[in-house]
Parts: structure tokens; C-alpha cells; sequence
């Protein structure tokens, strides 16, 4: 039941009591009860239940301009009227004011387990992209929010948003079954199961959508995480063809190519989106790493030169050259060009994970100034973004060389849960767990590194296999 019609039902009952003991017909006419209520708000005019009655009749007469100031009148006069606030609430939010938020906090600081203030607090929230404050209104109102497609549909959108894609799956699941043709729905359903890593019922949902570019992107991915390379080529080709001018289809074939050492083709592919997107910070930054795999040394420079140029303001050129100037020795180049971008951009996980690492490359025989540096990096980056797998890896081994196993521990603990074949963080695991003579776990950690090396084993079997699938002179 809306917020508005309990309103209504309160102030009538009020009013019908409170004006007078006519016999008259029950029916409900909003333009007579607001004639009797300004009636009786000559006499009374602070009355702050013949304003909020003021405010009931005003709504259902479609001028909410005019009741919401009705029930702000009411509410100056007596801040905790409830029914003027769900009434200020309601009229807010269909009118998007700005203060819808605070009148649904304001019933809910006196009434907690007010579904219906709970479901329209989440969807304010999300209008707001407050994705945290939207699941937590949600799941306050799940008996209610389960009720509505769009109510679900946006609490699934915002569980990916935060990353919880099991949650969103099953909210996005049962929205689309009760909107079954819902194309856009059944497409973020789609991505939902994919980035749960359920791939089989993710492609069985997105077969049913409707064909264009980013549909085919996203049966791309599913495809390559199925190892179905050659469907997933074709399906990021034709996404490209569709859609010239999208850069994550090039990104996203590009990267195929690369994770199976295809690099002669992930260039072409890259030369073909350049073509179409000649002002692209990330396809030159991807150029450029290409050229890094394969030596062409002064390639790749320019073309980090050319994203920073591009995009001063990111952080793809200079982390490229970076890394390239890494690669060639040439650390203290590197630092001073990461500390230089982390100065401008300081809550950067990546450049703050990036600036430790190349201080812990360089600290070998150093005093230890570099490490603490480095360990207050990495702390950093793990708060920042605390899915960044290869900073707690970091951090972790840090505190074991510093002789502090628990806490090495724990960290590494977290690296392996954001990524189970995290071989740096496998290592460092298996020497904390023997430190604090937990054997049975170090055995099992290294049992699942020797996995992890088998699988690189096939992987390099299919690596082989894409460079049948991708000939040198194939274009995307």
C-alpha cells in the first residue's frame, strides 16, 4: 500500500470526525473535502492535522506543489507528524524534490520497519548513485522490493555495482520472470551470471536478446571464459563491425589475443581500432604494451607518450612507461614518474600498489626507509580498492619478511580470495603457514600451487591452439 493512500485514510478519518456529523455519501470527493478543511483552517490555521488533511486533499487533486507546502506547513507546526511526513515524503519523491531523502529518514528514525518509506528510500538512493545506502534500504524492504521489477531491477544493478553478482543474479532473476520480454533486464541478468562465473545459464540468457554490439561483447566474454575461442573472436568481430566506434570490443579482442600470445594479431586489432578511434588513451596505452612484449622498445614509448598526451589526466601513459622503464631496468626512472602521478591522483589503488612495488624492487640492501614507504603504499592500496589481489599478496609478504607471520597471514589470506592462482601470494602463504607450524595448511597451499602450475601447463596448450584460430594477417 502506497505511502500516500495510508496518509489519505488517516487525515479522512480525522477530518470526518473532527468537521461535522453530516449524513452524506461515503464516496470520497477530494475537491469537498478540501472546500470543508480550508473551511475549518480559517478558524484553525496552525491546526497541523487540518494541514496534513490540506496537503491528503491537494495530492489527490494532482497539485502536489501545493500539498507538499500543505504538509511542510504541517510539519514546522509539528516535526514528528507522521502522517504529514509520509505525506511530504511521498508528494517529494513523485516530484523529485530535494528533500525526499530527509522526510523518508525522518519516518524511519521514529518508525524503523516502515517497508514502503525502506523501498523508496532505496530508489532515492539509487537516483543518487548511493549504491551502498540503496542495498541497505532494499534489503530492509526485500518483502516489499520483491514485489516490484523495478524495484528488483535496480537493486540488482546496484549489488553489481558493489560486486556482490550471486545477490544480483537473484534479484535480477526473479525481475525478469515477471518481465520476461524486458530486454535491457534480461541483458543485465545476463552479466550478472557471467561475472558469477556461471557461464552456461549466462549464455542461455543472453541468446535470447536481441543482437547489437554490446550484446555480442558480452557473449564475446562468455564465450572466451568457456574457452570457446573461435566463437568468442567471431562474436567480438561482429561486435566491432556493429559498432566502429567502441573501444572495449577492440579492448576486449585485443586482450584474447594477448592472453594466448597472439601478438602480431592483437596489434592488428589494436591498429583497426586506432583507425576508427585515432584520439583512444587506452588503445594507444594497449599499442604500447604490445610493443613492450615484443622489444620494440622505442614503439612502445611513443605510444605511451601519445595516451598521456591524449589523456593528461589518467594514468594510462605514464603507468605504461612505467612499467616499460621497469622492464628496462630503469627503476628510479619509473618511481619518480609513478610518485609524480600519485602526487595528482593520491587515492589511486593501482598507482599507489605501483609506487611500493618499484620501492621494494629498489630497497635490496637499502636502509629501511623504502619498506616502510612501501608497507604504508600497499596499506593504502588495499584500502582504497580492497579487491586489489596482488597489493594484500604484496603487503603480506612484506610482514613476513618483517617477521610478522599472522599478519602476512591474513593478508595473504585475502590476496587468494580475490585470486585463488595468485602464485606470488601461494608462495608467501605456504612459508607463513609453516612459520606458525600449521603444516596441514601449508601442505594444502602447496598442493593447490602445484595445481596452479598445471593449469598454466594447459593454458600454454591452448595458447598454442588460438594461434590456429587467429593467423597473422586475420583482421577483427
Amino acid at each position: 500500500m502506497r505511502i500516500a493512500l495510508l496518509l489519505l485514510i488517516a487525515s479522512l478519518m480525522f477530518v470526518s470526525a473532527h468537521i461535522s456529523a453530516q449524513n452524506e455519501s461515503p464516496a470520497f470527493n477530494p475537491r469537498q473535502m478540501l472546500d470543508r478543511v480550508e473551511r475549518e483552517l480559517n478558524e484553525q490555521p496552525s491546526n497541523p492535522r487540518l494541514l496534513a488533511a490540506r496537503g491528503a486533499a491537494l495530492e489527490a487533486l494532482q497539485r502536489d506543489q501545493e500539498a507538499l507546502e500543505s504538509f511542510i506547513r504541517s510539519l514546522a507546526i509539528s516535526p514528528k507528524f507522521l502522517a504529514a511526513l509520509e505525506g511530504a515524503a511521498e508528494t517529494s519523491y513523485r516530484i523529485h524534490g530535494a528533500k525526499t531523502m530527509e522526510y523518508l529518514s525522518r519516518i524511519l528514525e521514529q518508525d524503523p520497519q516502515n517497508l514502503t518509506a525502506h523501498a523508496m528510500a532505496g530508489e532515492v538512493a539509487f537516483e543518487s548513485a548511493d549504491c551502498a545506502g540503496a542495498n541497505r534500504h532494499f534489503a530492509a524492504a526485500e518483502r516489499e522490493a520483491s514485489t516490484s521489477v523495478t524495484a528488483l531491477q535496480h537493486w540488482g544493478e546496484c549489488l553489481l555495482k558493489v560486486g556482490d553478482s550471486s545477490a544480483a543474479s537473484l534479484r535480477l532473476q526473479t525481475a525478469s520472470a515477471m518481465a520476461p520480454r524486458d530486454q535491457h533486464l534480461l541483458y543485465e541478468l545476463s552479466l550478472a551470471l557471467f561475472l558469477d562465473r556461471r557461464y552456461a545459464p549466462a549464455l542461455d540468457v543472453v541468446k535470447t536478446i536481441a543482437e547489437d554490439a554490446e550484446v555480442l561483447n558480452l557473449t564475446g566474454n562468455i564465450y572466451a571464459a568457456q574457452d570457446r575461442l573461435g566463437e568468442a573472436i567471431a562474436a567480438f568481430r561482429r561486435a566491432s563491425e556493429l559498432n566502429p566506434k567502441d573501444e572495449q570490443n577492440y579492448v576486449d579482442l585485443a586482450s584474447l589475443c594477448l592472453e594466448h600470445q597472439s601478438f602480431d594479431v592483437a596489434r592488428d586489432v589494436v591498429n583497426a581500432g586506432i583507425a576508427n578511434l585515432p584520439d583512444s588513451a587506452v588503445l594507444f596505452t594497449l599499442r604500447g604494451a604490445i610493443a613492450a612484449q615484443t622489444s620494440d622498445v622505442e614503439q612502445s614509448a611513443a605510444d605511451f607518450e601519445r595516451a598521456r598526451r591524449l589523456e593528461p589526466d589518467a594514468s594510462y601513459g605514464d603507468v605504461g612507461l612505467s612499467l616499460l622503464l621497469r622492464q628496462q631496468d630503469q627503476i628510479d626512472r619509473a618511481t619518480t614518474l609513478i610518485r609524480s602521478r600519485l602526487a595528482q591522483t593520491p587515492a589511486d589503488a593501482q598507482l599507489n600498489f605501483l609506487l611500493g612495488d618499484l620501492l621494494m624492487q629498489n630497497a635490496e640492501g637499502q636502509e629501511r626507509a623504502p619498506r616502510v614507504e612501501a608497507e604504508r603504499l600497499f596499506r593504502k592500496a588495499v584500502q582504497l580498492d580492497p579487491k586489489l589481489a596482488k597489493a594484500h599478496a604484496a603487503l603480506g609478504k612484506l610482514l613476513l619478511q618483517g617477521d610478522h607471520p599472522e599478519a602476512a597471514a591474513a593478508e595473504l589470506r585475502r590476496a587468494l580470495d580475490e585470486d585463488p592462482a595468485d602464485r606470488v601470494a601461494l608462495n608467501q602463504y605456504i612459508l607463513a603457514m609453516k612459520r606458525l607450524n600449521r603444516l596441514e595448511e601449508a601442505n594444502a597451499a602447496a598442493q593447490r600451487l602445484r595445481e596452479v602450475l598445471a593449469q598454466d601447463r594447459l593454458a600454454e596448450v591452448r595458447r598454442n591452439r588460438v594461434r590456429l584460430i587467429l593467423p597473422s594477417n586475420s583482421h577483427p
